[in-house]
Order: structure tokens, then sequence, then C-alpha cells
């Protein structure tokens, strides 16, 4: 990522916080942000060494990003749900009457190409048109009832209506692509609804066609969608799809906007802490990593087995519950952070197993050993 950025520090020592803060608002760098700021600051004054500087940022280009958490991980169904068809006509247990539709998809995609063949745009109809939330049956406005959620894949969404359901439709719509149409790596863009009850992606109106590009950067490869719809224009990224180690994850490219923000020096950012009750930083100490550091959700699984696994839950203060994945099953979990440093871990699941380990804080990936079920096996781990 490249790009330049203009800054001009000023001296702020002896004047109001309140004075200062207003000034930056009024030019539009709101960055900082103080609730009920009049009475927070009231009339304390910056002391002598105290500076504000402005700096406005200027992209001139934008790095591909992704977020490496097993929760970012794109997942697929098999060909008989992602063929979409009439689920009025077809037979029980089969196809859109499946289980398997009725859950989250569970198919790992690997490969970007099988990506592009997995969501093809094809969706399962059903013909129920409602459902009841608090007592109140809510019915469509629309005569089909088309599931796409398993025949595409998001771009973003427009609007941001949630809570309790109030119509059948939420009003959002959702921006999503699949990959039909004519032509090599055809793309055909969609404008879709948003049931109200459970989210899910419903009823789907072609807005655009497109292709797509696949790219080796490094040790990943990038698939990028061309000629989007301009309704994606009011988002601030563009959607891509990264391929790396084995697994495929949603991705982005932010736009070319300028930002600003305005930054305190570190006298004025401890005196502006004191006032507002918090405690002081100093950038001098370094992080001091412990049990608690690795806090969150990890997904521990054997690379070698299909499914199957353990969810690590860790709480701020380091100690760890397991759930059985993905059956959400509570397991006998007696596992420590031995070193915070190193993230080593260890202890038992369920009396028997033993596992052994590391978990890197910053990667948030991780690794070890386990004995059971026999031969026991290697186990590789990704913080959500």
């Amino acid at each position: 990522e490249t790009g330049k950025s203009n800054r001009a520090t000023f001296d702020i020592a002896g004047k109001t916080m309140a004075q200062v803060y207003d000034q930056a608002v009024a030019a539009g760098y709101t960055n900082i942000f103080i609730s009920n700021s009049n009475t927070a600051l009231g009339s304390a004054t910056y002391p002598a060494g105290s500076s504000m500087g402005y700096q406005t940022s200027t992209p001139l280009t934008k790095a591909f990003a992704y977020y490496p958490g097993s929760s970012n991980v794109i997942f697929n169904y098999s060909t008989a749900v992602t063929a979409g068809g009439d689920g009025r006509t077809q037979a029980a247990g089969v196809g859109c009457n499946s289980t398997e539709f009725s859950v989250a998809a569970s198919i790992p995609t690997t490969t970007l190409e099988g990506l592009a063949a997995a969501f093809k745009g094809a969706p399962c109809i059903f013909g129920n048109n409602t459902f009841v939330s608090n007592g109140v049956t809510y019915t469509s406005p629309d005569s089909t009832n088309e599931a796409w959620g398993a025949a595409t894949l998001p771009i973003g969404t427009i609007g941001n209506v949630g809570g309790v359901p109030t119509a059948y439709y939420t009003g959002n719509i959702r921006i999503r692509v699949g990959f039909t149409g004519t032509g090599a790596n055809a793309t055909t863009y969609y404008a879709c609804k948003e049931r109200f009850n459970n989210f899910s992606t419903r009823n789907c109106s072609a807005i655009g066609t497109g292709t797509y590009t696949i790219s080796a950067l490094g040790d990943a490869r990038v698939m990028t969608l061309n000629n989007p719809p301009a309704q994606a224009v009011a988002f601030n990224y563009t959607r891509t799809f990264v391929e790396r180690g084995g697994k495929v994850y949603y991705g982005y490219q932010d736009k070319l906007n300028a930002s600003n923000s305005a930054r305190l020096n570190t006298t004025a950012t401890r005196a502006l802490l004191a006032q507002l009750g918090l405690p002081a930083i100093d950038p001098d100490v370094p992080l001091a990593l412990t049990a608690g550091s690795y806090q969150g959700v990890w997904d521990a699984r054997d690379p070698a087995v299909a499914g199957g696994g353990t969810t690590l839950n860790i709480a701020p203060n380091g100690n760890i519950t397991c759930t059985e994945t993905p059956t959400g099953l509570a397991q006998t979990c007696n596992l420590t952070i031995t070193n915070p440093v190193t993230g080593a871990i260890s202890g038992t699941i369920d009396g028997t197993s033993t596992i052994a380990g590391t978990t890197n804080f910053i990667t948030g990936i991780g690794a070890g050993t386990y004995s059971q079920p026999a031969p026991g096996g290697n186990f590789v781990s990704t913080r959500r």
C-alpha cells in the first residue's frame, strides 16, 4: 500500500481541552471522540509541552487484505445443493430438501477454481412464504420463495435494518455474486432481499454481469471481480477472494479515500487521559503477554482427519473451556497456557486425550500433538 500524507503540528499548551477538542471536530478531524465533552473536560487546560498534530493521508494504491481467522474461511455445499432446483418437486431428503441445506455449509473451499465451481447462482425454490415472530404471522409480498445463500457469495449490504421483525423483509439490499454467465470466467451480480426472521438471502434479481481475474501474489492467489454493479459504489471497499494455505477467505481492497486524523503527543495524551479518569499509557513499556492475552475462540482440528475437532474458548482470565466441533457439545477440558510468552498450552480433554502445543499471539495460528483417539496425531488451531 502506498500513499502520501501531510501533517501540521501546533502548540496547545495552556489552551483548554474543550477548546482544542471542539476546534478539531469542527475542522473535520473526528477520530478522537469524547462523550459529553463539555462536562468531561470542563475548564482543564493542557500542560507545557503539549501539541496537537493534524494529518491528512491520501492513498495512491491499496493492498489486498483479508482476515486469516477461521470465521473468515469460506465453505460450500455439495453439488446436490448448489445445483439448486425446485424443492416443491424434489424428493424428501434430496437436494434442496436435504438436511445439508438446513445447516451451515461444511465442505472446505480449497481453491479459487473450486469457489467458482461451487457458487453458480442456482437458487433453491420453496413454497412457504410466511414466518411467525412473537405470535405475529408475516407473509411475503412475492409470489416466489427463492433461497440464494448457497448459490451466491456476498459483496456487501446496503442498509442496516435489524432487530425484532416488523415485516417479512428487512428492506436491506444484499449485493452478491454468482459465477455464471457467457464466456470464460463469467460473473453475474445480484440484488437480493433479506428475510427478517433469520436474515437469509431471498429472491435475487440480476443487476449486471462481469468477469473475474485470478492473480498470484507471493504465496497467495487473489480473485478480483471486474465490472462490479453500480450499487457497489456504496461500499468503501471492493470484494476479493484470497486463496492461501489450502483455504479460501473473504478478502477486500479498500477504495482510495483520503482520511483525516488528529493526534496528540504523549504529554497531551497523558493529560487528557488523566482528566477523563483513564489510566496513563507509557509507550516505552513493552507488551507483557498473559494467559488472558490469548482470549477468544480457537478452532483446533487434525488436518489429516475430515471434519470434527475441538473449539477452545479462552476467557479474559486465561481459563479455557472446550466444545466439540461442529456439534457444540461440552467437553471436559483441563487445558492451561503454561507459558504466555511462547503461547505454550497443555493438558487433557475428556480426561483421556493429552494435548501439547503452542499458540501464536501475533498470527493467531497454533499447532501441537494429541494422544487420543489412538494412535493420536497432530493438530492445528486458528483463532476466529
